[in-house]
């Protein structure tokens, strides 16, 4: 996939970059100042995008507090005629700065580079944008009458720095430099740099709980200028670990939207010129992406040091659904992982120990039972545009699975979307086939109960059944268990029939034998899904071996 013109929303406006794919990163470049336009005609006139629901946990596009008021105020994106005006004029700007907070400015240049001082960021509501009177491309000639026209850049940092309360400005706005600017500030806007979660190891997840919080600048340079293959700047973002997905966070009528999620939650929207583009360029990204998560498996069990039984067997991106109506389907990202007893649902990707020991949420496999898995073809609300109707639905194919497990409270159940068949396929076989390998891991399981008013032990064996012992307590310890304490043992071949009262009773019925009512004391769910995971386990052998 090699440079394809694009769109990228960034601010909620779509602009058009190309992209290419590089390894294992994805190429963002800007050919000329023309692919910075924002095409707000295009939008209006094609786009039925709409935000598929409110989601505290989703990052909004990465929509930055480092904005320039270049490319976020309409203002002045509207007000080319007034910048031509203002350009080689020399204006004094008054800054009022607030207590322990900075101007709001970045600055390139300097003597050492044969370049003047020049306003190259102005941060989103801080107080060089407040004055409204101060552009990317302005160069700083003095701050408070002291020169700097010759002035290294270090030089001008730390004059700008001890300036005092209330600055002045003298400036020049320097329109031939601007587009230079304008392309780097929106290159640091779009998707995000190089992911810690694919540096760490092992063996920094044992020095500071596994955490590192290194961050690399991946905005490069042409500095040569002589390949024209790349424009004169481009970004690397890495894909590795990133969630590849369609209508998660929009409603995409058009099925021209590839959206990607980093590790920790940032964005990248993109929009192709039609469907076959977006399919193919979504293929082959989500390819890439599958064959670099599953390289991540045998790191990330060394970063956990887990036990076999802890070990990751499946690992990847799904969404939630949170919403049970098909009309208003909402989502949120989930980073899920089946190991060999749970499956765990993190809201970003660990990056060291102490977040892997701290999922969004979790169940025990052999509390958990697949219990559906769909292609559906689903209608989702779209937002009204000058060529559509007040009020539109798009179809859209939905790839779900489902899930229930018993917890202390009852059931509960969730429903997971994915984008492919093949990982439809994945996700169900890791779960069923999770489920019988946690019962011949474990191989047996046992829980307090009351039976006929006698404190009791069961016994769940994968080989023996059901095993029920009379506990014996003396000095305030439980005693051993001897073959006088055997109530009943049955084998999973006699159980006929089994039932709860939702509250805390089990009915058993085995064949020959009536009906046993067991008293579990706290709710029985958990216990009643255990029960079927050693029962399918049983099944799928004998299948295996018929």
């Amino acid at each position: 996939m090699e440079n394809t013109l694009v769109e990228v929303l960034v601010g909620q406006v779509w602009h058009k970059v190309y992209a290419s794919l590089k390894g294992e990163d994805l190429i963002i470049s800007i050919a000329d100042d023309a692919t910075l336009d924002a095409h707000t005609a295009t939008t209006g006139k094609h786009s039925s995008l709409n935000r598929a629901g409110s989601n505290s946990t989703r990052s909004h596009h990465n929509s930055s507090n480092t904005n320039t008021r270049t490319t976020t105020n309409n203002n002045n994106c509207n007000n080319t005629n007034t910048l031509d005006g203002l350009t080689g004029q020399k204006r004094v700007v008054r800054v009022f700065k607030e207590d322990n907070s900075g101007l709001g400015i970045s600055i390139k240049g300097g003597s050492e580079n044969k370049m003047p001082i020049i306003i190259s960021k102005i941060f989103k509501g801080m107080a060089a944008d407040r004055t409204e009177k101060l552009y990317v491309g302005d160069a700083v000639l003095a701050v408070n009458g002291e020169d700097l026209r010759e002035a290294t850049h270090d030089q001008a940092v730390k004059i700008l720095k001890r300036a005092g309360k209330v600055v002045d400005l003298e400036v020049k706005y320097l329109r031939e430099v601007t587009p230079f600017f304008r392309r780097g500030v929106l290159l640091s806007e779009i998707g995000w740099s190089e992911s810690t979660t694919t540096t760490t190891n092992a063996s920094n997840s044992h020095n500071n709980n596994g955490c590192n919080n290194v961050n690399s600048n991946s905005l490069k340079r042409n500095k040569s200028g002589k390949n024209n293959f790349w424009p004169s700047e481009f970004k690397s973002i890495p894909l590795g670990l990133c969630y590849v997905c369609r209508n998660v966070t929009y409603v995409d009528s058009e099925n021209r939207i590839v959206e990607l999620h980093s590790p920790d939650l940032k964005s990248l929207i993109m929009r192709f010129t039609d469907e076959r583009t977006a399919s193919s360029w979504f293929s082959s990204i989500h390819q890439l992406v599958e064959h670099i998560t599953k390289q991540h498996i045998p790191i990330f069990n060394d970063v956990r040091s887990s036990d076999t039984k802890s070990d990751i067997r499946h690992l990847g991106w799904i969404s939630e659904q949170l919403s049970p109506d098909s009309l208003s389907r909402t989502w949120r990202r989930l980073f899920a992982v089946v190991t060999g007893v749970d499956i765990m649902f993190y809201n970003a990707v660990p990056t060291c120990l102490q977040e892997w020991n701290l999922p969004a949420y979790s169940h025990s496999l052999l509390t958990s039972r697949l219990v559906h898995s769909s292609r559906q073809q689903t209608k989702s609300p779209t937002t009204p545009t000058s060529t559509s109707p007040p009020s539109t639905t798009t179809c859209i194919e939905l790839l779900t699975f489902g899930m229930r497990s018993g917890v202390n409270h009852g059931v509960e159940g969730h429903v997971f979307k994915v984008e492919t068949s093949k990982e439809l396929s994945n996700w169900t076989r890791a779960i069923v086939q999770g489920v019988n390998n946690a019962v011949l891991l474990l191989k047996e399981i046992a829980t307090h109960v009351k039976y006929k008013g006698q404190s009791c032990r069961l016994t769940l064996h994968y080989e023996h059944g059901f095993t029920l012992n009379q506990l014996n307590i003396s000095n305030g310890y439980e005693g051993h268990r001897h073959e006088d304490d055997l109530i009943w043992k049955k084998p999973f071949e006699k159980l006929k029939s089994s039932a709860d009262d939702g509250s805390r009773l089990v009915w058993l019925q085995f064949v020959d034998d009536g009906e046993q009512e067991l008293d579990l004391e706290s709710n029985p769910k958990p216990f009643v899904f255990i029960l079927h995971s050693f029962l399918a386990a049983k099944v799928s052998r004998l299948g295996l071996v018929a």
